[in-house]
C-alpha cells in the first residue's frame, strides 16, 4: 500500500489503488480458470466424477458437462 509520507497526489494514489485492484482481480479469474482446466483433467482422466468435480467447484453438474463436452 501507499505509505502514508509519499508526495504522490490523492488522483496517483487512487490510480494505483485501481490498478492493483485490477491485478488482483485477474488473478483471481485466471485461477478459477486454472481451476476449472484442472477439474476436467481429472474428470476426462477418470480420476474424479462428473457430479463431484461440480459440486467442489460449486456449479450445477449440467454446466460442468458442457465444459467437459462429455
Amino acid at each position: 500500500d501507499v505509505r502514508e509520507d509519499s508526495k504522490m497526489s490523492p488522483e496517483f494514489e487512487k490510480l494505483m489503488e485501481d490498478l492493483k485492484e485490477e491485478g488482483r482481480e485477474e488473478g483471481r479469474e485466471e485461477g478459477k480458470k486454472n481451476m476449472i482446466e484442472a477439474f476436467v483433467r481429472l474428470v476426462k482422466n477418470k480420476l474424479l466424477s462428473v457430479s463431484d468435480a461440480a459440486r467442489e467447484l460449486n456449479m450445477p453438474e449440467s454446466e460442468f458437462k458442457k465444459l467437459v463436452m462429455i
